[in-house]
């Protein structure tokens, strides 16, 4: 889907590509994102803090993992921990980051 983004929309624009994740992107994805991907705006690659990406410290983990486990347990799609944090960063907290004061829209 990367390269389907930039063939099918990115070629006419060259805005930037930027990657975000909780954990630091290895040197190998990196080098294969480039390849894959010419883009001309440039492709960065951001690292959520725990702070952002872990639920509060206040939250009752216990009963939350409880919560997951039943979600699984009946088949909800993306009942996972990972996914709901992905949910709480995207639904407001990245754009609080230094990395995107560089641009104007996102």
């Amino acid at each position: 889907s990367i390269r389907q983004v930039g063939d099918r929309f990115n070629h006419k624009y060259n805005d930037p590509c930027i990657f975000l994740n909780d954990e630091s992107f290895s040197e190998e994805f990196k080098s294969y994102v480039s390849e894959i991907i010419p883009f001309v705006g440039g492709v960065s690659y951001g690292l959520i803090p725990a702070s952002d990406w872990n639920p509060p410290e206040w939250t009752d983990e216990e009963r939350a993992e409880k919560a997951r486990e039943v979600l699984l347990k009946v088949g909800a799609i993306h009942g996972g921990n990972n996914y709901q944090n992905m949910c709480k960063v995207n639904s407001g907290y990245f754009y609080r980051r230094e990395f995107f004061l560089l641009y104007r829209y996102y």
